[in-house]
């Protein structure tokens, strides 16, 4: 038996143990509309025949290996509970969704945000909603799209405030808001989306990354104000709701003050009801989800850090990463230079320093961790070997383990990894809260 899908993937099945021998994916971009009409299998030629503007002939051939890895680079990686299931999106356009038993590709779409001068628009990043049934995911053109991502099909556009596809320059980051255990006020789950919303190009036509080296001009500063801050970008989502599209709601005002630049990752404590944004200059702001005003001011850009490996000290201080550990309340914020900062749910407050500050340990051919602060928030006075591999560092690396312990051993986070000499891109714990993973670009 051979079978058709919406998402242009056909599937040969063998009919006495309903097990799919072949799976093929056709890849080319029809236009209007990216879907076959019909299929059919010549047996005269052994051909399986698809249609859409034109007919396409494709040899019916024996078991081959087909390639399920992505093709471009992958901007997002999410495990659904509820299907036992990943779902990966990438720079082209794609998404994929894999059996997590075997590993084997399930079903993937494409141009999932369309295309711009014949060129994918790339997915930025997704999320799934409340029920784990369907995933929002944001593209690099300020769009952001509600999906059955089993099928393929396209349920929603998430709109602008002004009731424009495009929302924001780029989304960077997306959460959903709910309450699963349903005891708090929030009764509606919310879709957060923040982005870049404030660099348009200069008058030589500098790029953002251009722009975040200049951003002390006077004209790009006096641009910066003329466009207003980053906003929250929020969106309803009802239950029972069948509309095409949501309308977002930004907030805050401008006369609030709040993010100056670019806003790159986002996250949600249910138990508090705070929003966190991090942003490209190094800003960590806590929000009031009920009132939708900026509450904690938890961090700002640092130039005494001793470890920025980057030319430019505000790209290394990134907040790219944002993770709420729940069972252990603690906030944990990664940037780019590779420090990672745990944060007190319990005790917030704007003057208050991290509960502990360390370093990821990203450097090339070393397994350690360098912290640069105690429990209390000290700064450490250690430093590592200048050659890696050394003795020296070996035994610094040592000393130093043994101050970490006491957080560490009270939070039952463990503290080893590997890594390349890069910018810390990705943070993610297990169910338990009793592993930390980073990731680096």
């Amino acid at each position: 038996m051979i079978s058709l899908g919406a998402d242009k993937v056909v599937k040969i099945w063998d009919t006495r143990t309903y097990v799919c021998i072949q799976t093929i994916i056709d890849r080319f971009f029809y236009r209007p509309e990216n879907i076959l009409n019909s299929l059919h299998y010549d047996k005269m030629t052994h051909n399986i025949i698809v249609c859409s503007r034109k007919i396409n002939f494709w040899s019916f051939k024996t078991q081959e290996e087909i390639k399920t890895s992505h093709e471009f680079e992958v901007t997002f990686c999410l495990y659904n509970t509820l299907f036992d299931a990943v779902v990966s999106g990438d720079e082209g356009g794609f998404i994929n969704v894999w059996d997590i038993e075997n590993g084997k590709l399930m079903s993937k779409f494409g141009d999932a945000h369309g295309q711009k001068n014949g060129l994918r628009t790339p997915i930025t990043t997704g999320t799934f909603d409340a029920t784990k049934r369907r995933l929002i995911t944001a593209g690099a053109d300020g769009t952001a799209k509600v999906w059955n991502f089993s099928n393929g099909q396209c349920l929603k556009d998430l709109k602008s405030e002004k009731d424009t596809y495009k929302v924001d320059d780029e989304i960077t980051s997306l959460v959903t808001i709910y309450d699963p255990s349903k005891k708090s006020t929030l009764k509606t789950p919310y879709f957060l989306g923040v982005g870049w919303g404030l660099t348009p190009t200069n008058e030589d036509g500098a790029s953002r990354s251009t722009q975040s080296k200049i951003q002390t001009d006077t004209g790009s500063i006096k641009q910066r104000r003329e466009r207003g801050l980053p906003k929250l970008h929020i969106w309803p989502d009802p239950k029972g709701d069948s509309a095409e599209y949501l309308l977002c709601q930004d907030y805050p005002d401008d006369s609030i003050p709040h993010h100056k630049t670019d806003i790159m990752s986002c996250c949600f404590d249910v138990e508090k009801l705070l929003i966190f944004t991090g942003d490209h200059e190094g800003a960590l702001i806590g929000w009031n989800f009920e009132g939708k005003f900026p509450k904690y001011f938890l961090h700002d850009w640092d130039k005494t850090e001793p470890f920025c490996k980057s030319g430019n000290l505000q790209d290394s201080k990134s907040i790219d990463s944002l993770v709420v550990l729940k069972e252990r309340r603690i906030l944990l914020s990664g940037s780019a230079d590779q420090i990672l900062r745990f944060w007190d749910l319990n005790d917030m407050q704007s003057s208050k320093p991290p509960l502990f500050k360390m370093h990821a340990g990203h450097d090339v051919g070393v397994r350690f961790h360098t912290p640069i602060a105690d429990a209390e928030g000290d700064e450490e006075e250690e430093k590592t070997g200048e050659n890696e591999g050394s003795s020296d560092r070996v035994g610094s690396r040592q000393s130093i383990q043994k101050k970490e312990k006491p957080f560490l051993k009270r939070y039952g986070i463990g503290n080893e990894g590997w890594a390349l000499k890069n910018q810390l891109s990705a943070l993610a714990t297990d169910s338990q809260n009793n592993k930390i993973v980073t990731a680096d670009t």
